[in-house]
């Protein structure tokens, strides 16, 4: 899945891996840095960046072997706020690859249609 939000901040439990990213169709397993912490971009700032950054499609998965703890905040705009691309990040070279939406519209979405969810907001460039 993607994450629906703005960012996600992550304290994964020190020698045991569970998350996992997605790269070219492979599950890459993230190691933990002790102290470290991982930086979700999720689908909003996606939309806020026009594209430029992306939000990662990641999972957690058991460890039979050892019990792992992992602590998460997030950071989202609330249900009423407008979530659209910058301006400033938009001109002839740079068009808009997403519409402006209600963070509550997406959320909707984000419910019925899980990780795919951001599509509804991408721009057809035909």
């Amino acid at each position: 899945h993607t994450d629906g939000g703005g960012i996600t901040i992550l304290l994964q439990d020190d020698g045991v891996v569970g998350l996992q990213v997605r790269k070219d169709g492979n599950w890459i397993p993230v190691e933990p840095i002790p102290g470290g912490l991982v930086i979700n971009i999720g689908d909003m700032v996606e939309v806020m960046s026009n594209g430029k950054y992306k939000s990662i499609d990641h999972r957690a998965v058991a460890n039979k072997k050892k019990d792992r703890i992992s602590i998460a905040a997030f950071c989202n705009p609330e249900k009423e706020a407008e979530i659209g691309p910058a301006p400033e990040l938009i001109n002839e070279s740079n068009p808009r690859n997403y519409i402006s939406f209600k963070r509550g519209d997406y959320l909707a979405s984000y419910f019925l249609q899980g990780k795919k969810a951001i599509d509804f907001a991408k721009v057809s460039q035909s």
